[in-house]
């Protein structure tokens, strides 16, 4: 009978000290995230306090455009509009379309940034997609297994050391940086050098950003 006691005492410790470790490691582990959390406060902003805004007025006048006029009375009826009459599956091409011209740049800026399988990868997209593909409508590229390897000019700069430059708010655009317009420019110039490059121009009807 004693025997029987010590052993249930014995039991009860080992469970209480099992459930005073769960409860200590799950206090440590909220704790620690917790401490990540904060940490990602942190930095955010510090990263935030570290953006060169010297043109913040033009900026803040620029935000308010966009979003009391430009998204509340243009975009947003017109994408809702378009999505109302066009079906899915035309949608579909579209964006399809758009992205593909897109490739030449992507294989340009890969390969600016020392990326020559990628590269190749744009390139190869490009042609299966405008032919079997019928002018990109259809994505049998990356059905085949080639996925997108999408890179802008402005990371093309910023691999070679180019600094990002000042904040900016552009009508219509959005939020970029100096470095981010330049790159933007670049390649919306290398989409037009295709014959129905327009497509993929931020504010076409292929464009998700639009749509």
């Amino acid at each position: 009978m004693i025997r029987t006691i010590e052993v249930q005492r014995i039991k009860r410790c080992v469970i209480l000290g099992v459930v005073c470790a769960i409860v200590s490691l799950s206090g440590c582990t909220a704790n620690h995230r917790q401490a990540i959390e904060q940490a990602k406060i942190n930095q955010a902003k510090e990263d935030l306090e570290n953006v060169s805004d010297p043109l913040e007025p033009i900026n803040r006048l620029m935000w308010d455009f966009n979003r009391d006029v430009l998204d509340k009375f243009i975009l947003k009826p017109v994408a809702q509009g378009y999505v109302y009459i066009t079906p899915q599956p035309v949608r579909t091409g579209l964006l399809n379309a758009a992205t593909n011209i897109e490739e030449p740049a992507n294989s340009i800026n890969n390969l600016l940034q020392g990326k020559p399988e990628d590269s190749f990868a744009s390139f190869s997209r490009f042609l299966i997609n405008s032919t079997v593909g019928i002018l990109g409508i259809f994505d049998v590229a990356s059905k085949m297994g080639i996925e997108q390897q999408e890179e802008e000019f402005a990371q093309v700069l910023g691999a070679h050391g180019i600094d990002s430059g000042p904040y900016l708010m552009l009508p219509f655009f959005g939020p970029r940086d100096t470095r981010g317009f330049v790159g933007n420019v670049v390649d919306r110039f290398n989409y037009t050098a295709i014959p129905y490059g327009s497509l993929a121009t931020d504010y076409s009807i292929g464009k998700p950003s639009a749509w």
